[in-house]
């Protein structure tokens, strides 16, 4: 078995020393330039000009069109523009759900509806912490006033459980 070993190394020696004469050969072996003449084995190639009856083969695609979603408009109130928001854009379990108004005057019963309570606000902003009725805050909403006067909540954010209270991840400019 060892001299079979043998072998294959040698031939595989061997192998590689030609390999590496024949690269050698090539790299010293004139190539030939543009400039020489064809010979009778190399005939130069007819230029080709497209004529004006020339057809295409394939049939031209089709180009799609980018898909964009309608701009969100702003909304009379506040509230208004929070239940736009859960229908639009929130993805929790409870944006399926009907509006019941400020949480403080939401009652047991109100059952499969999420409320909102103003949290901080400024002229032209607010801070509305909202989640299902009878349970704790899921989401912050910053919602600002437009030119226009209508309302649109701009950004939402995850009320995270801590010890200390929650706090929205936004300031308001002149809040209360």
């Amino acid at each position: 078995m060892k001299w079979l070993a043998a072998f294959l190394v040698s031939l595989l020696v061997v192998t590689l020393a030609l390999a590496c004469e024949e690269e050698e050969e090539e790299a010293t072996t004139p190539t030939a330039s543009p400039e020489m003449t064809p010979t009778p084995e190399r005939t130069p190639t007819p230029e080709v000009t497209p004529t004006a009856e020339a057809t295409p083969t394939a049939e031209p695609t089709a180009i799609e069109e980018p898909t964009t979603a309608p701009p969100v408009s702003g909304q009379a109130s506040p509230e208004e523009a929070i239940v736009q928001w859960a229908r639009q854009e929130c993805t929790d379990p409870f944006c399926g759900w009907g509006y019941a108004g400020d949480c403080s005057s939401t009652a047991a019963e109100e059952v499969r509806k999420f409320c909102s309570s103003l949290f901080e606000s400024s002229d032209s902003q607010r801070v509305y912490s909202v989640g299902p009725t009878q349970s704790q805050f899921a989401k912050w909403l910053l919602l600002e006033q437009q030119a226009d006067g209508t309302w649109l909540v701009v950004d939402s954010a995850v009320v995270e459980e801590t010890l200390e209270p929650p706090q929205p991840p936004w300031p308001v400019a002149g809040g209360r």
